[in-house]
Formats: C-alpha cells, sequence, structure tokens
C-alpha cells in the first residue's frame, strides 16, 4: 500500500514527464496520453488514489484512456 507521499510523488514525476514529452506545452490532461501512455497511466492512477485527499474525482473516460479498472472487476 502506497503512502500520500508516494502517491504525489508518483503524480509529480509522471506530470513532468508528460510535460517534457510535449515540449512543456500545456494541453487539455486527455491529450498527454499520446505524448506518453505510461506516463499518462500513472499520472491518472496517482490522481485517482489522491481522491480522498483532494475531493476531485477522476473523470471516469480519463480512467479509462489510462487503462484503470474498479477492484470489482479485477476481483
Amino acid at each position: 500500500m502506497k503512502t500520500f507521499e508516494a502517491w504525489l510523488q508518483q503524480a509529480k514525476a509522471a506530470q513532468g514527464r508528460l510535460q517534457a514529452a510535449n515540449g512543456g506545452k500545456d494541453m487539455p490532461l486527455r491529450e498527454y496520453r499520446a505524448a506518453d501512455p505510461v506516463a499518462f497511466a500513472q499520472l491518472i492512477q496517482a490522481l485517482d488514489a489522491l481522491t480522498p485527499y483532494t475531493g476531485k474525482p477522476v473523470a471516469e473516460d480519463l480512467r479509462e484512456l489510462a487503462g484503470l479498472k474498479d477492484v470489482n472487476q479485477i476481483i
């Protein structure tokens, strides 16, 4: 189980990779997937895990783009 700090670090690292892959330009979050699908998935996973702390749930379409599945689908 990851700590808050570990999830936060994952989000920051993934965001940095996405911005670097896109030449530092800002773009809508879902469009970063094309720049680096792995970093995109890591960012969305971290943001989803941080939802209890941020109070901002990740949109379902972003979860799907990242390939995240609900724990009930996996078990």
